[in-house]
């Protein structure tokens, strides 16, 4: 991903948090649990809202991206895709469920932690409701989020490992 393309704001919403989800395809992410914990929240009296963000043209999505303050990407599939990365870059917490042991490697690999919020659908109520709460929270969230991307997934370090991989093997 090209960090630069993207211009962080690190959220310290005031009043209704809004949480923004972009499914691919419904069933692979866990949208109705999404949706469900939501509602949830809403009745329990929690300061939140849900855009959800499908079929449209990937610039006008951007923008609804930029607009909310936590990326809820997927609950289900075990790792993050693009969008959580694209949310990272805007400097959003990113909740997403991570396979523990897949973190662990991920962080060995890379010499860092993934700073996704990790949730499931059995505890994404709680989740959700621990960062509305927090809010004090979500901007330092932010700033990991896009530190992390600048420094494993933009495109000049992963040249630099790329390059690096290719000299070790006389291909350069």
């Amino acid at each position: 991903i090209d960090a630069s393309r993207w211009t962080p704001r690190y959220p310290e919403p005031e009043g209704v948090v809004r949480l923004v989800h972009a499914p691919s395809s419904r069933a692979v992410k866990g949208t109705e649990a999404i949706l469900e914990a939501v509602a949830t929240l809403k009745r329990r009296g929690v300061p939140v809202e849900l855009d959800l963000v499908e079929g449209m043209p990937h610039a006008e999505a951007a923008k609804r991206f930029a607009a909310a303050d936590v990326f809820v990407e997927q609950v289900l599939i075990g790792w993050h895709g693009i969008t959580a990365l694209e949310g990272m870059c805007l400097g959003r917490p990113v909740v997403c469920y991570t396979d523990p042991q897949a973190r662990r490697d991920t962080a060995e690999a890379f010499g860092r932690e993934v700073p996704l919020v990790s949730a499931t659908p059995d505890d994404l109520v709680q989740v959700l409701g621990d960062l509305v709460s927090d809010r004090a929270h979500l901007a330092a969230l932010g700033r990991e989020g896009r530190a992390y991307v600048e420094a494993v997934h933009d495109l000049v370090p992963v040249g630099q490992r790329l390059l690096a991989a290719y000299r070790e093997r006389g291909l350069v």
